[in-house]
C-alpha cells in the first residue's frame, strides 16, 4: 500500500492535539495481524491498517470516511444492527463474531471488539481479528464428532467404552441388541456383569493382563448372558487408550455375537456326526462276509464240542474231567463270539462324541480285531509294528477306530487284485515329541497323480459302489481332533497313509 503510515492514526483534534504517532509506530501497527480501525463516536472510520484493508477486502481510502456500519452492508441487516448496538453502548459490550462478505466475494468470520482510543475521549479503536480458519477447524472437528459417534452408535459389531474399573461409558445399538437391554440400562453398569459365570474369572485374567500393559490388546472367546437369560456367544477384543503421555484412559470393547454361527457349526457337526454314523454302518457292510466267518467258527465249534458231549453222555463213555473239559472248550468259543459281538455293538450303535483319555495300544489292538474279520475273509495278512511306549490320546476311540478301518478297507480294496498281494497291509505306530504316528502302508496297485489330488474330497470315489465319503469324514474326524491325515506314494508301488494325532506332554510309561 502507498502512504500507509498516513492512514493508520486519526487527525488532530481539539480536545486532544495531535494524535498522530511516528512513522516507527505506524509501521509497528501495520505489521500486526489484527485489523485495527479509528473511529469517531459515531462510528466513522478515522484510519486502519493494512490487514483491515485485507480484512475487508477494500483499500484504506474506501475504507477511511466510511460508518464501521456501513462497512457491513453486504453482510446483512441484522449485523449492522448489531454493529450499531456495539456503537450505542459505548463499546462495553462483549466482542462480536461477525461473518463479513468482502467485496471480492468471499466470506470471511470476524471477532470484532472495540474501546476507547487510548489518549482521547472522542474515539474508539476497533480490533477486528479474521477467525475463519478457526471456525473451519471447529466446524470440521464437530463434524468429525459426530461422524465418529454415528459410526460408534450404528457400526454392526458391538462396541463399548469402559472406564478402568470396567463401567461402560458409551455403548452402541448392536451391542444393545446383542444383550437384550435398552441403553439407558447398561450405562454405568459393569460390562463384566453380563458376561457367563463360567468366563468370569479367564475375562478378569485376561483384563489384567491389558491394564498391567503385557498385551496393547486382548481377544478371547466368552459367552455373555442377555436380560431373558439366554446364553450369547461372541468374540470380544479388548483395547487400552492411553493419554499421550501413556496414563491408561479407559478401554475399547469390540464384540461379535457369534451366536448364529456356533449354532450353524454345532448342526453341521451334529450332521457329520450322524453321516459318521451311516459310514460305520456301511463299514460294516463291507465287512459282513468276514464278520458271519468270524463268528461262523466258534458257534460251529460249540455245536460239534455238544454234539460231541451228547453222545459220549448217552454211550455213558465220558468222564466227569473229560466232561468238564468240553465244557471249558465251549466256553471259550462263546466267549470268543461274544467279544466279536461286543466290538462290533460298540463300534456300531448310536452314541455321542466323546473325549477321554485313549490307550494306543488298546485302540489299535481292538482294531485289529476288526479288521482281522476283514482280511481273513479276503485271504490278506496284517501285520503290526508298534512301539512298547506310546502317549495317551484325548480323543474319541470309536471315532478312531473309524478313521483305522476305514483305511484297512481301502487298503483291502486296493489289494484285491495286485500282485503284491500277499504281503499285505502293514501299520506302525510311533511317537515323536509332539505327534503321534499311525501310519497304514498297502502294496496295492497305488493311486495315480490326478486321483490323489481329489483323493480327500467329499463324494469322490473310485468304487463302483462307494459313497465318497470314507476319507472325506476320516480327514475331518482326524482335523477335530487337532490333527492330519495325509497321503503319499509306498516305496513298493503302494500307498501310504499317514495319521499324525497331537499328544499330551506327559508321556505314557
Amino acid at each position: 500500500m502507498n502512504d500507509t503510515s498516513t492512514n493508520v492514526a486519526p487527525a488532530a483534534d481539539d480536545d486532544t492535539g495531535d494524535a498522530r504517532p511516528t512513522n516507527g509506530l505506524c509501521e509497528l501497527i501495520d505489521a500486526l495481524p489484527d485489523g485495527m480501525l479509528i473511529t469517531d463516536q459515531s462510528g466513522l472510520v478515522e484510519a486502519c491498517n493494512v490487514a483491515a484493508e485485507k480484512l475487508f477486502g477494500l483499500p484504506a481510502k474506501d475504507i477511511q470516511g466510511r460508518n464501521l456500519v456501513d462497512l457491513f452492508r453486504a453482510a446483512g441487516v441484522q449485523v449492522q444492527a448489531r454493529v450499531s448496538d456495539m456503537l450505542a453502548s459505548d463499546c462495553t459490550g462483549q466482542p462480536l463474531e461477525l461473518l463479513a462478505p468482502s467485496t471480492c466475494g468471499t466470506a470471511t468470520q470476524i471477532l470484532m471488539s472495540m474501546s476507547p482510543a487510548p489518549g482521547t475521549a472522542s474515539r474508539f479503536l476497533v480490533i477486528a481479528r479474521d477467525v475463519t480458519l478457526r471456525h473451519r477447524t471447529a466446524e470440521q472437528l464437530t463434524q468429525a464428532q459426530q461422524e465418529l459417534q454415528l459410526t460408534f452408535h450404528h457400526a454392526p459389531v458391538g462396541m463399548a467404552t469402559i472406564d478402568l474399573s470396567g463401567r461402560i461409558l458409551s455403548i452402541n445399538q448392536a451391542l444393545c441388541s446383542m444383550l437384550g437391554y435398552e441403553e439407558a440400562d447398561l450405562i454405568d453398569t459393569e460390562l463384566g456383569s453380563h458376561t457367563h459365570p463360567d468366563d468370569a474369572i479367564t475375562s478378569k485374567r485376561l483384563k489384567h493382563r491389558l491394564l498391567d500393559g503385557q498385551s496393547a490388546f486382548i481377544r478371547e472367546d466368552k459367552r455373555y448372558l442377555q436380560k431373558n437369560g439366554s446364553v450369547v456367544f461372541g468374540v470380544v477384543r479388548y483395547s487400552l487408550v492411553r493419554s499421550p503421555t501413556g496414563e491408561p484412559l479407559l478401554i475399547v470393547a469390540q464384540i461379535v455375537d457369534r451366536t448364529d454361527q456356533m449354532k450353524a457349526e454345532r448342526e453341521i457337526r451334529q450332521h457329520r456326526e450322524r453321516l459318521v454314523e451311516v459310514s460305520r454302518l456301511g463299514t460294516m457292510g463291507e465287512m459282513a462276509a468276514g464278520i458271519a466267518h468270524e463268528l461262523n467258527q466258534p458257534l460251529t465249534a460249540i455245536g460239534n464240542y455238544a454234539q460231541a458231549c451228547q453222545r459220549l453222555m448217552r454211550d455213558e463213555a465220558i468222564s466227569a474231567h473229560e466232561l468238564d473239559e468240553i465244557m471249558g472248550k465251549i466256553k471259550v468259543q462263546a466267549s470268543r463270539a461274544s467279544q466279536v459281538i461286543s466290538g462290533l455293538r460298540s463300534f456300531v450303535k448310536k452314541r455321542s462324541v466323546t473325549r477321554r483319555p485313549t490307550d494306543v495300544h488298546r485302540l489299535l489292538s481292538e482294531v485289529a480285531m476288526l479288521a482281522e474279520l476283514d482280511t481273513n475273509a479276503n485271504g490278506i495278512t496284517m501285520t503290526m509294528d508298534v512301539a512298547d511306549k506310546l502317549p495317551q490320546l484325548q480323543a474319541d476311540p470309536v471315532q478312531l477306530q473309524q478313521v483305522l478301518l476305514n483305511l484297512i478297507r481301502n487298503a483291502i480294496d486296493a489289494m484285491s487284485d495286485a500282485p503284491n498281494r500277499n504281503d499285505g497291509i502293514h501299520i506302525t505306530a510311533r511317537a515323536t515329541e509332539e505327534d503321534l504316528l499311525i501310519t497304514v502302508e498297502d502294496h496295492g496297485t497305488g493311486i495315480s497323480d490326478d486321483v490323489a489330488a481329489k483323493l480327500f474330497d467329499p463324494f469322490f470315489t473310485t468304487k463302483e459302489k462307494g459313497l465318497g465319503i470314507g476319507l472325506s469324514f476320516s480327514k475331518s474326524i482326524v482335523e477335530d481332533h487337532g490333527g492330519n491325515l495325509t497321503f503319499k506314494s509306498a516305496p513298493s508301488g503302494g500307498s501310504i497313509f499317514l495319521l499324525q494325532l497331537p499328544t499330551p506332554l506327559e508321556r505314557a510309561s
